[in-house]
Formats: C-alpha cells, structure tokens, sequence
C-alpha cells in the first residue's frame, strides 16, 4: 500500500514539474510576440495549466497528508486510548 502511495505522489510530482515547465514556456511566449491571436491562445494556455498546476498540488498535499497518516501509528491498533483516561 505504502509503496502504491509513493508511486502515485511521483507520478502527481512528474504531472506538477510538467505543467510548470509549460507555464514557463508560455509566460516566455507572452513576451517574445505581439501576435493578438497567439497572445490571447496563449492567456487561455496560462489560465489552464494554472489551474491544473493548482490540481495536481492539491493532489500532492493530500496523498503526502495521507501518507504521513498511515506511517503514524494507529494507538487503537496496539490497544492503547485515542483519549487520556481521567480519573
């Protein structure tokens, strides 16, 4: 299972590292020409790979959170008290 996580946060980290080089590229085109045509294609490349960028981030945080979840141990597992006893 924990192996199975690893792969997919590589994976969503490879999605990540691809889309900002393409953001990169495109905030390049966007001073390189004064074409109206590509400029205004280009904003709307921007926009999407911004928001898949922000995606594929959200994707990493949570399976890194649930990753450090499973390695953490479960204290009902090993018969010990989610809560501290009072008395």
């Amino acid at each position: 299972m924990a192996n199975e996580l690893d792969q997919k946060i590589q994976d969503v980290y490879k999605h990540i590292q691809t889309e900002r080089k393409i953001l990169e590229a495109s905030q390049l085109l966007r001073q390189a020409t004064n074409n109206q045509d590509v400029l205004r294609r280009n904003e709307a490349k921007i926009r999407e790979t911004e928001r898949s960028l922000s995606y594929f981030e959200d994707t990493l945080r949570e399976l890194q959170a649930r990753k450090q979840q499973q390695s953490q141990p479960d204290p009902q597992r090993y018969g010990g008290s989610a809560s501290p006893q009072v008395g």
